[in-house]
C-alpha cells in the first residue's frame, strides 16, 4: 500500500469510527453514508492481509441496526463504548500511520520468532525477507533499506549469542563492527590464509553488502533524516543483499554446528 492510498484510506476509517462513535452515544447517524464508507474500506481491507490483520470486527456488521444491537447490549455506558470502539481502532489507524508518516517503530521492527527448540530456521529467513518486500510493493522504500539493517542485526545476534558465552556483540556498535565478530566467530575472515583465492574473493564481497547496508540506512533511510531520496531500485537492492548475506551466514552456522566446529 502506498501513501497515497494508506491517506486514503485512514480517512474512510477516522469517519466510520466516527459514525460508530455517533451511533453509540445516542445520534442518528444519518450524516454518514454508513454502506459507502463500509464499502470503501473493505476493498482495501478484504485484499490486503496486513489490513485485514489489523481490522475491527465492527466493520462486519453490515447496517447500522446491526451496529447498535451489539454495542448497546456489550456496553451500557457512553464513555465505555467511545473506549471499545478506540481500541478497536487503533491497530488500523496506528499502521496506516505508520506508512503515511514512515513511522520508525513500525517500519524497523524484525523479530525472529524463535521456536521452542530456541533455533534459528530456514522458514524465518525466508519469511522476514519476503515481509520486508512487501513494503516495496507499498512505496515504503525508506522503511525496505532500514528493515533490511534491521533483518541482518537479528541475524548477526543470534549467531554470536549461539556461539560465543558470553555474547560479543554489542548492539549499540555498528553494522561493520558487529559483523567483524561474525567473522571471526564463524571463519570467514578473508584475510585467513587456509581460504582459497576465489572464496576469499566472495567474502571481501560480503563485506562490501555490509558496508553498503550501512551507508545506504545512514543516506536513505527513514532511521536518520534522508539526505537522497532512495527509488524501488535502491529497496530490491537492499532486501537483496541483505537476504543473500542472511542466507550464507546461517547455512555457515549450520555447517559448523553439524560439524561441531563450535
Amino acid at each position: 500500500m502506498n501513501k497515497s492510498d494508506a491517506q486514503d484510506l485512514l480517512s474512510n476509517i477516522e469517519s466510520l469510527k466516527d459514525f460508530y462513535e455517533d451511533v453509540a452515544t445516542g445520534g442518528s447517524g444519518d450524516s454518514y453514508n454508513y454502506k459507502e464508507l463500509r464499502g470503501n474500506v473493505l476493498i482495501y481491507i478484504n485484499t490486503n492481509d496486513e489490513l485485514k490483520s489489523r481490522s475491527s470486527k465492527l466493520i462486519n456488521k453490515q447496517t447500522k441496526n446491526a451496529f447498535w444491537q451489539f454495542i448497546k447490549n456489550e456496553y451500557r455506558s457512553y464513555a465505555e463504548r467511545r473506549q471499545y470502539i478506540e481500541k478497536e481502532f487503533e491497530p488500523l489507524i496506528e499502521y496506516l500511520e505508520s506508512i503515511i508518516y514512515c513511522k520508525q517503530e513500525f517500519i524497523n521492527k524484525v523479530d525472529i520468532p524463535f521456536e521452542s527448540n530456541g533455533e534459528l530456521t530456514q522458514d524465518f529467513i525466508i519469511k522476514q525477507s519476503n515481509e520486508i518486500r512487501k513494503r516495496i510493493e507499498e512505496g515504503n522504500y525508506e522503511g525496505v533499506i532500514t528493515s533490511s539493517k534491521s533483518f541482518i542485526e537479528a541475524i548477526f545476534s543470534y549467531i554470536d549469542k549461539q556461539v560465543n558465552n558470553p555474547p560479543k556483540i554489542n548492539p549499540k556498535d555498528d553494522l561493520l563492527k558487529q559483523y567483524s565478530q561474525i567473522k571471526s566467530c564463524l571463519n570467514l575472515d578473508p584475510s585467513n590464509k587456509d581460504l582459497n583465492d576465489s572464496l576469499k574473493q566472495i567474502l571481501q564481497g560480503l563485506n562490501s553488502i555490509v558496508c553498503g547496508l550501512s551507508y545506504l540506512r545512514n543516506k536513505m533511510s527513514d532511521a536518520h533524516l534522508p539526505q537522497y531520496k532512495p527509488d524501488k531500485h535502491h529497496a530490491v537492492l537492499a532486501i537483496n543483499c541483505a537476504t543473500t548475506l542472511a542466507q550464507f551466514l546461517f547455512d555457515t552456522y549450520d555447517y559448523q554446528k553439524k560439524r561441531q566446529s563450535f
